[in-house]
C-alpha cells in the first residue's frame, strides 16, 4: 500500500512485496473481521502492485503484475483468450494512470 499510494519506492522494492504476499497469503489467516488487510489484501494485489511499480516508474512490472493477479473469477464466464487480454488491458488502462497505452 506505502508504494502503491503514498511514497514512490524502487520496482525491487514492489517485486519483494509481491513476492511476500505471494508467499504468505495462502498460510497467514485473519484472526478477527477486523483484519481487513489480510480479507482484502491478496484479492487486491493485482491493483496494489501494479500501482506499486507504476509509481516507482516500472510499466511493464506493472502491466505483468496485474496481468498475473487479475482475479480469474471475474473472467470465468469469458471463453474467449483474446476478449480475456482486452478485458484485462481496458481495465489496467483504465486504473493505472500512470502507465496507460506503455
Amino acid at each position: 500500500m506505502n508504494g502503491a499510494y503514498v511514497d514512490r519506492k524502487d520496482p525491487a522494492f514492489c517485486r519483494e512485496r509481491l513476492e511476500t504476499v505471494r508467499r504468505l497469503a495462502p498460510v497467514v489467516k485473519p484472526e478477527s473481521p477486523d483484519d481487513s488487510q489480510l480479507v482484502s489484501g491478496p484479492k487486491a494485489l493485482f491493483q496494489t502492485a501494479a500501482a506499486c511499480f507504476a509509481r516507482a516508474g516500472d510499466c511493464a512490472s506493472a502491466w505483468k503484475a496485474y496481468r498475473d493477479e487479475y482475479p480469474p473469477d471475474a473472467l470465468a464466464s469469458i471463453k474467449d483468450a483474446r476478449q480475456k487480454d482486452q478485458i484485462v488491458r481496458a481495465a489496467f488502462d483504465s486504473t493505472v494512470e500512470r502507465c496507460k497505452g506503455k
